[in-house]
């Protein structure tokens, strides 16, 4: 039964004081770089967002 608990894999589910040092490290990191592209799409948006609205839609009517 031992042997059976150390070749799982271990799921996103458990309670962390269940993973080790570097399994924690290890989702740390997953963790800043998700952080990292989360944020850069939410400038894109910022960005795209005020743009559109600084900025009427030219219709060629002027």
């Amino acid at each position: 039964m031992d042997q059976m608990n150390k070749a799982r894999v271990r799921g996103w589910w458990e309670a962390m004081d269940q993973f080790n040092a570097v399994d924690i490290t290890k989702f740390k990191e997953w963790l800043n770089t998700a952080e990292g592209l989360l944020n850069v799409q939410l400038k894109q948006l910022e960005n795209g967002a005020s743009s559109s609205v600084q900025s009427p839609p030219e219709d060629g009517s002027n």
